[in-house]
């Protein structure tokens, strides 16, 4: 279960995960799994997000970001480097 907390301040929000497992295949009932044991492994979670059609400023090696003589325009209008 995916558990979205907004903090006063913050421009997003903490995202936090609750693990549960089905106790049987014929039961809905669930139990919420024990991840103290897994305290110390690292887990990569993916997230979808919906890009706009300028793709390559959600790209960290694309020149948007690694030029600086790439020059672009604002939200606004104006030019920025």
């Amino acid at each position: 279960m995916k558990i979205n907390i907004e903090e006063k301040g913050m421009k997003i929000p903490i995202v936090e995960y609750e693990v549960y497992h089905q106790l049987n295949v014929n039961d809905s009932k669930h139990e919420k799994l024990d991840l103290s044991e897994c305290k110390d492994t690292n887990i990569d979670i993916s997230i979808p997000v919906k890009l706009d059609k300028e793709l390559y400023k959600h790209n960290a090696s694309d020149e948007y970001y690694n030029n600086k003589c790439l020059v672009t325009t604002s939200n606004s209008g104006t030019d920025i480097c």
